[in-house]
Formats: structure tokens, sequence, C-alpha cells
């Protein structure tokens, strides 16, 4: 072993000396304890693709599938008989999308590491055994198989029942017949990670006369594994596995991603890991954040890095690389499946004295790379531009949320919601008497507010009230406001309001997600699935809010309670908030074996996304972004050309109805067209109309949704921006409004100006209105927890005591 590896290592020294960024060269140069790099064999890749006529007789789904016609991805390599031999993750056309079909792992074998021969059939798949549950209908995704001195293979899988993915293990003595172990953690802690959504295990291995084995440490076998974070977990038998934990019973975390690098959104788990004099090296993959990465690479690209650990305490890190060593470089690499790019890196193989690196192509096929330690190729290349960088840090923003204004601020208004909420759920809308009873719209902030801070069991009692009162009231559909008389739910107000529906149904299944199946689900399972048949029940979900400017936009359809009567005017608000709602509705579909709806409501999303895509963006600066809404002309429509916080719409709902380039580009038209600067603060106004002029108004729940997605793009400066604003506006103020007004020469509540105007305003202030309104003040306390848990700050605020 020791004289294999340092002559590979020798080697690598040779051509690879110290490592050291140079943003004005491309090489790419790696330190000696990394591996690499790694050459395309030219004119070879990919060397697995889907194939179209290869069918096979799914047990499950009882007919014959062309199980590889879709997709063949994500592979593991190993050894067997002298050959290299791939198990490839294959995908039939049963689903559209990622996640949505069916995975199988195919064999392949080849003599040289380049050329394979296929089986026909899978020799891994869902199969009418102890795991059906688990793995279906999603199936068997991802494997990492290492293999004992005595030739045991292990393979770590992911389980996929779309509905909880877990990393499990299966044992072949020649990778055809094998034997399903189940989940790896379910027997550590008395099952308490059973439930865990957790992939990618990369077992610990050597070089042991030339042959790659599964190595122990301090006596026990070891693995790294995790997607967004890496962990640990050692095991006696390769079977049961423990994780590593903190003191506290934490997962304890080894290495995370990193805001302005190629892995600062996931570090996901890659091949086995090697254990080497220099150390422990595990290559994984890191994919780049769209806001909070680094801007030199393309968003949400998926590139491989390496991450050193001590060799004699494996939970020590010691350093990983600050660049990618492979990289999309290739086309195949860049379409496909998954269009961002991607080079998703599971097997590495040691054979005839070089490592073959086998790897998904953008989720579509498979490639492979060679390190030949003799003769090194160069490492993918760097990008020419240095690094950007930001004034703000994490750190600094950290420091303010922590300090005593903010913490009251949040505080207060946290508990004015939770203090006013009765025990049945019910919770009226204003503070202040502004508003009468409690909106749909409410209660889905609300809910998902106390799904962040984990409050689960209020979050249940807000959406039960509302679905108790459409129960009492024989009602098929939620109302727009409901009330409470003697003690029982009443309904104030029975227009229709789609986009509040949409709020309730996610709520209900993003609870539904967060905590499993509980009593409550099943009971309400019926009522919530009928809301949501309804509430997509044509091919484009139509406008059911009551919000428009009406001063602004003339000769609209006026909304009725007759469901037959609905606003003809299509806003980004309920598209996207109906999209959430059924993406997360199809999973809760599937577990309880209604695969004809989850299968139409997949067509919905579908035709709900081509009706956004094809009526609701438009283009500013010559980049696509969102519209507001389409109004009525009696032909079709036209978008509406103003800018304002129902754009925001797919940063609340969390669901985006095309790519996230388009959400970005929207917020870089935003901040351009409509940012505005005065008093020393900078703020968003609520509306920006066609003819240059703007809201003298912002508005509570939207400067949520832009702190929520500066969060996400790691956006330190814009945060920054926001937490002065709200430090001016609520100076004085202790809980949190609805919105508020500039007020000054003469303007007023819901005035229109114009840059000249705001330019005359020598003096002015800011007006709050509706301090403590329902709605509003939920989705800023949601923005704040989601800010406070990426700063690693409790969620849940501590009571101020304000005698």
């Amino acid at each position: 072993m020791k004289s294999t590896f340092l002559f590979l290592l020798a080697a690598t020294m040779m051509t690879c000396t110290a490592y050291g960024q140079s943003f004005n060269n491309k090489e790419n140069k790696l330190p000696d304890w990394a591996f690499g790099g790694f050459e395309r064999p030219k004119n070879v890749n990919p060397v697995i693709s889907p194939i179209e006529n290869t069918k096979f007789y799914c047990p499950l789904a009882k007919d014959s599938i062309a199980w590889e016609s879709n997709d063949t991805f994500n592979p593991a390599a190993t050894l067997y008989n002298g050959e290299i031999v791939v198990l490839y993750r294959a995908e039939d056309k049963s689903g559209v999308g990622i996640g949505h079909r069916t995975s199988r792992l195919g064999y392949a074998t080849s003599t040289d590491g380049i050329h394979f021969l296929r089986e026909k059939s899978p020799v891994f798949y869902p199969d009418n055994d102890s795991q059906k549950e688990l793995e279906w209908p999603g199936g068997c995704e991802d494997p990492r198989v290492a293999v004992t001195e005595d030739g045991l293979y292990v393979m770590m899988y992911t389980q996929w029942n779309r509905h909880v993915p877990r990393l499990a293990v299966a044992t072949s003595r020649n990778l055809k017949n094998w034997t399903k172990h189940g989940p790896a953690f379910a027997r550590a802690y008395d099952g308490k990670f059973f439930n865990l959504g957790c992939k990618s295990g990369s077992i610990l291995t050597e070089i042991v006369k030339g042959k790659q084995i599964i190595k122990k440490i301090n006596g026990k076998y070891f693995m790294y594994w995790g997607e967004e974070h890496v962990f640990a977990a050692t095991s006696d038998d390769l079977i049961n596995w423990t994780p590593v934990v903190n003191i506290d019973g934490s997962l304890k975390k080894l290495f995370s991603p990193r805001d302005g690098y190629f892995d600062s959104h996931l570090t996901e788990c890659g091949p086995p890991a090697i254990y080497t004099p220099k150390g422990i090296v595990l290559l994984y993959n890191g994919k780049n954040h769209s806001g909070r990465g680094d801007k030199r690479y393309t968003a949400n690209v998926y590139a491989a890095g390496q991450a050193l650990f001590d060799a004699n305490e494996p939970t020590r890190f010691i350093t990983r690389l600050d660049e990618p060593f492979f990289r999309p470089m290739d086309s195949f690499e860049k379409s496909g499946q998954y269009v961002d790019g991607t080079v998703f890196i599971e097997g590495m193989v040691y054979f005839k004295n070089k490592w073959y690196l086998y790897y998904g192509c953008a989720d579509s096929k498979v490639g492979v790379a060679v390190f030949d330690p003799k003769h090194p190729a160069k490492a993918d290349p760097l990008p020419t531009d240095a690094r950007p960088k930001q004034t703000s840090s994490a750190k600094a923003i950290k420091k303010k949320i922590s300090n005593k204004f903010f913490e009251e601020l949040y505080a207060n208004t946290y508990y004015s919601l939770i203090d006013r909420m009765n025990p049945d759920g019910y919770m009226p809308e204003s503070l202040t008497g502004a508003y009468q009873g409690m909106f749909p719209r409410t209660t889905g902030a609300l809910a998902l507010l106390l799904i962040e801070t984990g409050d689960y069991e209020r979050a249940e009692a807000n959406i039960n009230y509302v679905l108790n009162a459409i129960t009492a009231h024989g009602m098929e559909r939620i109302p727009r406001v409901i009330g409470k008389e003697n003690g029982k739910p009443v309904i104030l107000d029975d227009q229709h309001q789609i986009d509040g529906q949409a709020h309730v149904i996610l709520a209900w299944a993003r609870l539904a997600h967060a905590r499993g199946i509980t009593d409550f689900e099943e009971r309400t399972w019926p009522v919530v699935r009928d809301l949501m048949k309804r509430t997509c029940d044509r091919t484009f979900f139509q406008y059911g809010g009551w919000s428009i400017e009406p001063e602004l936009i003339k000769n609209i359809a006026l909304e009725h309670s007759k469901e037959s009567r609905m606003w003809d005017v299509w806003d980004l608000l309920t598209q996207c908030f109906v999209g959430a709602a059924l993406s997360d509705m199809i999973p809760i579909a599937d577990k309880h074996g209604e695969k004809a709806l989850a299968s139409d409501w997949r067509r919905r999303i579908q035709l709900l996304k081509e009706g956004v895509d094809n009526h609701l963006t438009t283009s500013h600066y010559g980049k696509k972004t969102y519209a507001e809404m389409r109004i009525p002309n009696g032909d079709g429509g036209t978008i509406y050309p103003g800018l304002g916080w129902v754009t925001l719409a797919p940063i609340a709902a969390g669901w985006e109805p095309i790519t996230h380039e388009v959400l970005q580009n929207t917020v870089d038209v935003m901040n351009k067209k409509l940012l505005k600067r005065s008093n020393g603060v900078a703020w968003m106004p609520t509306d920006g109309y066609p003819d240059g002029r703007f809201s003298n108004e912002i508005i509570g729940k939207g400067i949520g949704w832009e702190l929520d997605y500066a969060r996400s793009e790691a956006n330190y400066d814009r945060i920054e921006e926001i937490l002065q604003l709200l430090a001016t506006v609520n100076a004085g103020h202790p809980i949190y409004m609805e919105g508020a007004w500039l007020e000054g020469n003469g303007f007023r509540l819901s005035g229109i100006l114009s840059d000249n105007d705001l330019e005359k305003m020598k003096t002015s202030i800011w007006k709050v209105k509706d301090a403590g309104n329902g709605e509003q003040t939920a989705w800023w306390c949601w923005a704040m927890a989601r800010l406070r848990k990426t700063l690693d700050l409790p969620t849940l605020p501590k009571r101020i005591d304000n005698d």
C-alpha cells in the first residue's frame, strides 16, 4: 500500500507543487495531497447513454418498462474479476422532472475503462420485498460501492419513495445478486434518525497491493455522508451505521457550504473516500448557489471538489480546494435533464495504475475521466475574473439582528401574533381593529412562520380552524374572511379568493412534510385534496384576489362570490401559490395511493408553467422577467407594464414557475428601476407605475419577501440596507407594521410620487400603518426566522419584558 501511494503522490507532486489562486492565470494548480488532474479521453464520452428498446418487467408497476429510456447517470464503479463494473442509475419515462420517475440500477462492464457492455435488465430495483415502502415509486438512486478484502461488495444508495430520501445498504458477492439491508441508520440511537432525509455515503477505503479495499480506522469502519453538509458515521459490520453526533445529540458537521465559492449551496459526498499518507481525501460534489455562490461560475452548477481529513482522526477536517478540480466543460455536461450543468462524481476506481473517475453528465448520461499519476493532466481551468466581494458579511448581519432593537422588534411582533391566537386556532387579523376576522392568506403566512419556529401544534390549530369553518358551513372552497361568534367559526365574507385558498393548502402540505403524516393530516386529507382539485380545475389559474389598485387598472371584471364568475386577470401571486401547493401535494397524493390524481396534478403544474412562461413574462434591459399580471382587453389580455410587490411572489411561495434566472432578472430590474433612496435609507415602493412614477408606500410582506430573497442570495449589502430601513421606519414602534408611507410636502397615504417629487421632499417622515397586522407581520417574522436560522441564531425569540 505504502509503495503504491508514495509513487502515486510523488508523481502528483512533480507536476502539482503548492496550491495557490491566480485569477489572472487559467491554470488550476492542485496541492500535493489532491488527486488529479483528470483528463477526459477524446471522442469517447459519454460512455453510457439512455436506450429506448431495453425492456424489463417491473414487479410493482406490473408492466414491461423501458427502464433506461430517459436518463442514465450517477454511476458507482468498482472491480470484479479484473474488469471495471459500473452500476449506473437509470430512469424510465413514468413521470416528468427530476425525482418524478422511477430509478433502477444498470450493470455495465469494461476491460479498458472506456468501452462498456451493458446488461439488458437492471440488477437492482424496487421489488415486492421488505423495502418496497421505502423505494417505491421513486426507486433506487445514486449508488456508491466499495469492497472488503474478502470480496464482499457494500453498496450505499438512496431509497426514494417520493416522501423521504434514505441512505440505505445492500451487499453482494458478484454485483448482480444483492441483499437489501434497509436504511443505514435505522437502529442507531433507538431509531432517532430513521426518518431523516439523508443520502450519499462514501465509505473509507485504501490501496493494498494495488487493490482498493474498505479500511477500518480505530477499530471501526468509517463513512462520510451527506448532501448539504458533510457528516460521518461508524460501523462494526458495514450494515448498521451510527452517525457521529455532538454532545447534545445533534449531527456533527465536518464541513459545510461556503459563501462565495463553487460549493456554496451543497457539499455532497462523492466516491468512496481514500486513505493516503497525506491524510484521508474525500472527493465531493459542490453546488454553486445562485445568489451567495461564486459569480464566476454558472448559478446552480455542480462541480467537483476535494477535502483533506486527518489520517488518524477522520472527523478532523484539515482543508479543501478553493476551486473545483473538475467542472462542466463539454456540451453533454451542460445539456440534458439538468441544464445548469453537472459533473456529478460517484465512482472512482484504481485500475492498471490509473484512476478512472465516473460521473453523471447533467443528470442524463455517464462520462469518464482518467488520472494517470505518471503523466497527470491539468485540472479543469480557472475563470480569469477575481472573486467578487461585498462590503457587509454574514458576521456583520448576525451582530446587527442580535442587537437590542431587532431582538425586541422580532420578539414583540412574533408574540403579538401568538398571544392573540385562540386555543382553537382563530387569530384576529388586526391588533388595531383596522380589519375584522381572519384571512386565509394570513393563515398561510402564519402557519409557514410557525413551521419555521417548530411550533407545529399552533400551525395545525390555525389551519384546522379554517377547515372546520368551511366544513361547518357546507362550503367546498375557502372564503376571503372567516370570523368567530359565540365560540364558533362564521363566514364574514364569502368571496372566493383563489390565492388565499392556495395559501392554506400550501401551509397544510408544508406542515405534513415538516413533521410527517399525523392523525390530523389523515383526517383532513380528503378536504384538502378536494380543495386542491377545485383550485386547479382550469388550464390557467385566474386571479382571485382583491388587492389590485382599482384606480390604476380600469374595466376589470368584478369579483363575485359565485365560483362561476372569477376575475379573468392572471396574476403571478396566484400562479406561484397554486403551483407551490400542487408541488407539495403531489408526493402526499402518491403516499395515499392516488396515483391518477398525482399524475393529473403533475400535468397541471406543467400547464401552469407554460401559462406563466407564455403570458406572464416580459423583458427589461434585454432580459426575461416576470410580469405582475395580465389584464383583459378582449383579445387574450395585455401584460401590465408596472412593477411591484406581486413580482416577488415566487420568493414567498418557495416555488418558481420558470428558472431561477428569471427571478434574479426580475429583482435586478426592480432594484434598478424601483429602488429609491431618501433620508439616508433605501426603500422599495409597493408599486411602480407604467409612467415611471411610484407609490410612497412600503408594504410589510414585500419587505419580508425581499429580505428572504437577499438572504437566499447571500446579498449581505442589501440585507444591511433593509435592516437600516426598518430601524428608521420602526423607530419608536415596538411592533412591526402592515406598511408605512413617506409623508412630506403634502403627500400622505396612497400618494404617487415622481423622482422629482422625491428630490423636493427635503423633510419627510415615515408613518406606520396598522402595527401588528396579521398577514404582513407573519411574513416579516417568517423572513426573520429564516435569516436567523441561516446565521445559526434561534428562530424562536425570547419574550421581552416591556414593563
